[in-house]
């Protein structure tokens, strides 16, 4: 049987040997070892599986230590414009709106809506940072890593509490995830996180193989009618993996649209 088949590959396969290996490649071997044909990965599926795309295993392999460093740059980003255009405003992250704009358009000395590099250097600089030290703080600050901030970008940032979990980046992409979600399939008004039953529609319509798992092809269909970038978008689809299985199931999908909120 099935399970008799899956037990033996536990025994022969999935023993010691595989010690080391990242979560994200063993759940791939699994699904390419499965013995029901209808449950096996495809060759198309495999080629966008995200360990094959190096989207999972490099987060897995350095983990934790990688983003407590990213987001001590991204501290840095915040407390220094706090210092030098809100010194009399808390340092909670409780500005206002108008507060954010204000800051944002000041650093913006191109006025054409983002912050690039050059942009940042100048203003940092004058902080006394070093120049090497400014461009990792830009490239942890370019969440979407598109090479410029945006808005929506430099908000979060400014918001956000830097702390342990799963990243601000991860976070931040979750959140463009689910905005686009909204955007395309639902009307922001009446749909909410508790709205279970407009979700699950919606999650239906995305679910082109009706298959019960959102894989990479199908949330890139998504995100390309929103206008995403490639790049970007094998970014936001790493970040939805919440299981390094290559896909999402309706619970990550639910989790995902609670956790993009907090």
């Amino acid at each position: 049987s099935n399970s008799d088949h899956l037990n033996l590959m536990d025994e022969l396969v999935f023993d010691d040997r595989i010690e080391g290996l990242s979560d994200s490649c063993v759940a791939l071997m699994r699904r390419l070892m499965q013995p029901d044909p209808n449950k096996r990965l495809l060759s198309e599926d495999f080629l966008r599986h995200p360990w094959i795309q190096g989207l999972t295993a490099s987060w897995k392999t350095m983990g934790k230590a990688h983003d407590k460093l990213k987001s001590l740059w991204q501290n840095k980003f915040r407390t220094e414009i706090i210092k030098k255009y809100a010194k009399d405003g808390p340092g909670d992250g409780s500005l206002s709106e108008n507060n954010l704009k204000e800051i944002f358009q000041a650093l913006d000395l191109k006025k054409n809506g983002v912050l690039e590099l050059e942009e940042i250097m100048t203003v940092f600089r004058d902080m006394g940072i070093t120049e090497e030290n400014i461009r990792t703080i830009f490239e942890c600050a370019d969440l979407d890593g598109t090479g410029v901030i945006h808005w929506e970008e430099f908000r979060a940032l400014m918001r956000e509490h830097i702390n342990d979990g799963p990243g601000l980046q991860v976070r931040y992409l979750q959140q463009r995830f689910k905005s686009h979600v909204l955007n395309n399939f639902a009307d922001k008004e009446t749909t909410t996180i508790s709205d279970r039953s407009n979700l699950r529609e919606i999650f239906k319509a995305i679910d082109l193989k009706g298959n019960g798992i959102l894989d990479p092809h199908e949330i890139r269909v998504v995100l390309r009618s929103a206008g995403e970038q490639e790049d970007v978008i094998s970014r936001i689809i790493a970040s939805l993996d919440l299981d390094q299985d290559g896909g999402v199931s309706w619970d990550n999908f639910i989790e995902i649209m609670n956790m993009a909120d907090k």
